[in-house]
């Protein structure tokens, strides 16, 4: 038997000048920082008079959304100052059921089925203040999106083994990704001389509420991958 076992250890920082052509330079910042279990599994073979028998099961967490992204200064484009907080949480792992069996003395075959599950958080707030006294006004809006994702795939294999030579090959038949979301997003305007702040709690029913900028929805919609395939090859002296 065999028993596998891995962490994730995810860091990231990137720091970004955000230009302007009339006032002072910016800044935006992406950061991520997890650390979680990449994978456990465990593989045991069969007793058998001949060949080979295994089965196996595991999870591998295969894609991080873990990330905040924080941007600050003057949006030419706007023409106003800009600050920006996005705040990403989640990921997307696969449990694995496997078997392999020697079908020869050189020729191995192998099948696994896939169970896709992850979820996807977003909460943003995006703030914009104009200073000019010709046009005073502050806008903040917010957004917040919650997703759970699911899906299955099934992939058999097959490996050729002889003296040095080794040959493997996959396909994985094509998927499709089941996605449900709920997105909520509400914004609120003033222009009476102050200004909002990028995490000042408002209530929905405030004055302020513009809504132009305020909705809900729920979605569900699927995202279809095609056939994916993989070998190698390897010469070399055989482990023992």
């Amino acid at each position: 038997g065999e028993v596998q076992l891995g962490l994730n250890v995810l860091k990231r920082s990137v720091d970004t000048t955000l230009k302007s052509a009339v006032k002072a330079d910016g800044t935006a910042t992406a950061n991520t920082d997890y650390s979680g279990l990449g994978t456990i599994g465990f593989a045991y073979p069969m007793p058998t008079d001949r060949g080979s028998l295994v089965f196996a099961v595991a999870y591998n967490r295969v894609k991080d959304f873990e990330g905040r992204f924080k941007l600050k200064g003057y949006n030419d484009v706007r023409e106003g100052f800009e600050e920006d907080e996005v705040v990403e949480e989640g990921g997307m792992g696969i449990i694995s059921l496997a078997g392999a069996v020697a079908a020869s003395q050189y020729v191995s075959f192998g099948a696994s089925f896939d169970i896709w599950t992850g979820s996807y958080k977003r909460n943003r707030h995006q703030l914009l203040n104009d200073y000019r006294e010709a046009d005073l006004y502050s806008q903040l809006d917010l957004s917040w999106a919650d997703d759970e994702i699911s899906a299955w795939s099934f992939k058999p294999s097959v490996l050729y083994q002889k003296d040095k030579f080794s040959f493997g090959a996959f396909i994985r038949l094509p998927m499709s990704f089941h996605i449900t979301e709920d997105y909520y997003e509400e914004g609120y305007r003033r222009d009476d001389g102050r200004y909002f702040i990028l995490n000042e709690p408002i209530e929905p029913s405030s004055p302020y509420n513009d809504e132009d900028f305020t909705g809900s929805d729920y979605l569900k919609y699927k995202i279809k991958a095609p056939m994916q395939f993989g070998l190698g090859f390897s010469w070399g002296t055989p482990g023992r």
